[in-house]
């Protein structure tokens, strides 16, 4: 199963009305201390019964947004001028369309797969309802049948994987599910995408990804060195789970 949008917690959580209602037209702001930010993709245009089969932004897509700012205002996002990026399971299309406000007229084309047929639909949908016209949203089990295409091309990669622990049946799903349900140690979806890395990104390409202290993420920075090295960039606590933002970057060596 692909990565359905991430995703943790109570399947049935949901933003309230009034969050969703909260969001305002895209635009970026720079406030006097150099701090660049993005209002929230507008999300007007999804509907309740999106959210039945669609992972709906939560902690865990909050937290990556504001790893991608603390990125832009730092200048690294500028710095690496992505020409391609790839998100792995963007759910609602949040992550991508926030990245394509950022960096405006210097966005980067961005292909966002799931396997999720609703969320990739749901994707495009905010795409085209933020104006950002760069987001392809793509039908896919991770990158099967892209990866060839991708190889050494991909310049950011971004991954809110299904991290949740669950019996290893539960994995493999294309509905909502495939959006938390990681197997065993939230890990078995992450592990089929690491192996993965080191051919699709570019050579100055990076990797974002989310992950929870039950994902090992000593054990993950371990099997991406020494080609990698693995930087916590942010994290928070949402109920019960310790959510983390990992950067993974190329090594001087690799």
């Amino acid at each position: 199963g692909g990565g359905g949008g991430g995703g943790g917690g109570d399947a049935g959580d949901r933003a309230g009305d009034d969050v969703v209602a909260s969001y305002d037209a895209s635009r970026v702001e720079r406030s006097a201390d150099g701090t660049v930010s993005a209002v929230m993709p507008s999300l007007d245009h999804l509907t309740f019964e999106d959210f039945a089969h669609v992972y709906e932004p939560a902690e865990d897509t909050w937290l990556l947004c504001d790893a991608v700012a603390a990125a832009a205002t730092a200048g690294r996002l500028a710095a690496l001028a992505p020409a391609l990026a790839v998100e792995i399971g963007p759910g609602s299309g949040v992550v991508s369309t926030y990245v394509a406000q950022l960096l405006g007229r210097r966005a980067p084309f961005t292909l966002a797969c799931d396997i999720n047929d609703r969320a990739a639909a749901a994707t495009a949908a905010t795409a085209r309802a933020n104006k950002a016209s760069r987001v392809d949203a793509v039908v896919s089990d991770l990158l099967s049948g892209l990866s060839p295409r991708l190889a050494g091309a991909v310049d950011l990669l971004i991954f809110n994987p299904p991290y949740v622990p669950t019996p290893p049946d539960e994995v493999g799903s294309s509905g909502i599910e495939a959006a938390w349900a990681g197997g065993v140690d939230g890990r078995q979806v992450i592990d089929r995408v690491l192996p993965m890395v080191d051919g699709l990104l570019s050579a100055k390409g990076v990797m974002l990804m989310v992950v929870v202290a039950d994902n090992k993420p000593a054990d993950i920075a371990a099997a991406m060195a020494p080609a990698f090295a693995t930087t916590s960039i942010a994290k928070t606590r949402a109920k019960n789970e310790a959510l983390e933002i990992l950067l993974f970057e190329r090594t001087a060596t690799a």
